[in-house]
């Protein structure tokens, strides 16, 4: 991505058609994912930082016992969290 400032507009269009921004999200969104996940609503509901710092000290602590944990499967099952959010949003803020 850092090259991303000095590409050519071709290959910036080859990477937003690779990498759509609609598929992005922050490290606060993950954690609102994981927060809705593990139904923690009251902690979600305070806020994107709020919820982050939680979200940061459970990951730490589950890093201290066992970072293997951490690897293509989390992510696999994170980014599952994040299309099962986004969907269910997608409903909620627009029913049919």
């Amino acid at each position: 991505m850092n090259g991303y400032a000095y590409a050519s507009p071709a290959e910036k269009k080859k990477f937003q058609l690779e990498y759509p921004k609609s598929q992005l999200f922050t490290k606060t969104d993950l954690a609102k994912y994981e927060g809705v996940w593990m139904q923690l609503p009251h902690v979600v509901s305070k806020g994107a930082q709020y919820i982050f710092l939680e979200y940061a000290d459970q990951i730490d602590a589950r890093w201290q016992k066992d970072d293997t944990q951490f690897n293509e499967a989390y992510y696999k099952i994170a980014i599952a969290k994040a299309i099962a959010f986004k969907s269910a949003e997608k409903i909620v803020t627009n029913p049919p």
